[in-house]
């Protein structure tokens, strides 16, 4: 598979603002400054728009279309759905829970 736009964005976030693919969570408003500063104002909202719909498809949860805030306030507000549903989550969001236990005090776990 060759270079794509995604690989693009990536480096260019790595390069010119050293934060790396698994960092980009934590540093949404540099990763939207980053989209805005490589696409311009407008593309960058609709690419965070794109985004943000991609994530809540994945979460089971309901998008609806704001052009007046960004990526990362769509973040915040999908958290906070998450919460407000908490006991409904795992089952929605096909999230996997295990339990550990200690085996026979060998420091080893097991999880089910």
């Amino acid at each position: 598979m060759g270079f794509t736009v995604r690989d693009a964005v990536y480096l260019r976030l790595l390069t010119k603002y050293s934060v790396t693919r698994e960092e980009t969570p934590k540093h949404l408003d540099t990763f939207q400054a980053m989209l805005e500063d490589s696409f311009g104002s407008r593309a960058s909202q609709v690419l965070g728009r794109v985004i943000a719909k991609r994530l809540y498809s994945e979460l089971n949860l309901t998008f609806k279309e704001d052009t007046l805030i960004g990526l990362h306030e769509y973040v915040e507000e999908a958290k906070s759905k998450l919460l407000e549903m908490k006991p409904q989550t795992a089952e929605k969001t096909n999230v996997v829970t295990t339990t550990c236990e200690e085996n026979n005090g060998s420091g080893e776990k097991a999880c089910d």
